[in-house]
């Protein structure tokens, strides 16, 4: 498949990356191999300890990208990647179809609940807005789909493209298993990844917890971990091959996040052989077949969290039989390349959608 498509593409970079922005990477790296054009622009988001401050560096990222847009050459569309870029690139498009990856769709319940009432609701306008502009959406689970329908969005502009884990990658970093039981958690250490659990369950089954990530929980996590004499190894921020190597050496990935648009750290630990347990909220089951290749679980049901973990710590050829499901599971699913062959179609099909409108 050859195409000679010029693609403008909106994203935004954080400092603290997440599986949003490992999504996004990998998609343009395969993309560049269908002989696309792809013009990026991206904001650039720095840690910041304060709420103000990081809206007003991401508004002044938008202005920043906005001037790029204004001098590009000519582009066939745009492509964001982003919640609030749709805004932005419906504003600038110069007549031009936009493609927009979404993620997952909080709605106005979460949003208040997770960033407060005014932040929150803004955070929903600017989501609800955001749906509703672009010519075609492309999300990578079909959890995110369903919700974007419920909001009145119709199913023929909506595009299930998946995602895929970098098996190359994977397969060139060499760790054998823990001799004893450790478990694992990588994400940010906010609210509603609930990492708190993974330091509870760390001192119930006395399991050496491996936590990966960065966010404002980690000083109470740490006082946690001392208060129930778990074993927590808290790693920060690390490289994708100490990230990888850790995968491999756990026994279980645990990821008892309340939200999740897809999970991708779920396939990054079943391509690693480490079977995983995940609450049931959406984008897990895209991922994990329950009792086959690790176990979904009740989102907020820790009993039962424990006893799937307990199971697993103690039958060594379940794991085993797991792990080797899992990682069949990845390689027979999730490829980068037919995401990349999904998103051209897209592409495609949104010229031709766009094209057809009588202005």
């Amino acid at each position: 498949m050859k195409n000679n498509l010029r693609i403008l593409f909106l994203g935004e970079v954080h400092e603290k990356w997440g599986g949003d922005e490992v999504w996004t990477f990998n998609l343009l790296r395969e993309l560049k191999k269908y002989n696309l054009n792809i013009i990026p622009l991206y904001t650039y988001t720095r840690s910041t300890n304060s709420s103000i401050k990081s809206y007003t560096l991401r508004a002044l990222g938008v202005v920043a990208v906005v001037r790029k847009i204004m001098k590009a050459k000519d582009f066939d569309l745009i492509h964001t990647s982003k919640i609030f870029f749709p805004l932005v690139a419906l504003l600038f498009s110069r007549r031009r179809p936009v493609v927009a990856t979404i993620h997952d769709v909080y709605g106005a319940y979460f949003n208040i609940k997770d960033k407060g009432l005014l932040t929150g609701f803004l955070r929903f306008l600017v989501e609800v807005i955001s749906i509703k502009i672009p010519t075609m959406i492309i999300v990578p689970s079909i959890s995110t789909k369903y919700k974007i329908e419920a909001f009145g969005i119709p199913s023929n502009r909506i595009r299930f493209v998946g995602a895929g884990v970098n098996l190359n990658l994977i397969d060139s970093v060499n760790a054998e298993k823990s001799s004893d039981p450790e478990i694992i958690f990588v994400g940010r250490l906010v609210r509603h990844k609930h990492p708190e659990i993974v330091v509870k369950l760390s001192a119930d089954l006395r399991a050496r917890a491996n936590i990966i990530g960065e966010g404002h929980l980690e000083g109470m996590l740490k006082e946690l971990a001392s208060k129930l004499g778990a074993n927590v190894v808290f790693y920060g921020r690390i490289s994708e091959i100490d990230k990888i190597r850790i995968l491999k050496r756990s026994w279980i990935l645990v990821l008892p996040s309340e939200m999740e648009g897809f999970g991708l750290v779920l396939a990054e630990a079943l391509a690693c052989n480490t079977p995983v347990i995940a609450f049931d909220c959406g984008g897990p089951r895209d991922i994990v077949v329950d009792g086959v290749n690790g176990f979904l679980v009740p989102v907020g049901n820790y009993k039962l969290l424990y006893e799937r973990a307990k199971i697993l710590i103690e039958k060594q050829e379940l794991r085993y039989e797991m792990g080797i499901k899992g990682r069949y599971s990845i390689e027979s699913k999730f490829k980068w390349c037919d995401v990349a062959k999904r998103t051209i179609s897209t592409y495609l099909e949104a010229l031709k959608k766009f094209n057809s409108i009588k202005f």
